[in-house]
């Protein structure tokens, strides 16, 4: 028998990890290992469970999931890491590609896509959604921003305002 591919599932949503992990737990070859409901959990649970796959939201409370993504590769660094994604402006997932993630995957991925792109991400393989990958291309370089910078640009690219 082979060995199951442990995952863990890093998203604010309660219903996106459900759902996932609903999904995933069909599958003979995944094991959901835990659930993060934001990214410092992410790297705690992490730690505690050594998965072979993290399936992480980018867009998430007390640490998001770029610098989740950093501190994981850092201390797990055989531990692959894929975004999935609703998230419309995408410097945030290019910091994470750059902090260690091998993908980015669109939420709106049909499970029959995802499922397998998640195999081949555990395998080793970089796996990113066509419609991500053409707004990375397009994408101007942000890089002389300062993190609080990139910060209120991503709050104005969800709408929201100076007040919040």
């Amino acid at each position: 028998m082979t060995r199951k591919i442990k995952v863990l599932i890093a998203d604010d949503h309660t219903i996106v990890r459900i759902g996932l992990s609903a999904l995933l737990g069909t599958q003979k070859d995944l094991s959901v290992v835990g659930e993060a409901d934001n990214g410092e959990d992410a790297v705690t649970r992490a730690l505690e469970t050594r998965p072979d796959l993290v399936v992480m939201d980018l867009m998430m409370p007390k640490m998001d999931g770029a610098a989740a993504t950093e501190k994981i590769h850092r201390l797990l660094p055989d531990t692959k890491i894929v975004l999935l994604t609703s998230f419309g402006a995408y410097e945030g997932v290019a910091r994470a590609l750059r902090n260690g993630a091998v993908g980015a995957i669109a939420k709106s991925t049909e499970d029959e896509m995802l499922v397998p792109a998640l195999r081949r991400i555990a395998a080793g393989e970089t796996v990113i959604s066509p419609e991500i990958q053409k707004a990375l291309e397009g994408q101007p370089a942000l890089g002389d921003l300062t993190e609080r910078q990139r910060e209120i640009l991503e709050a104005l690219t969800r709408g929201l305002g100076n007040q919040e």
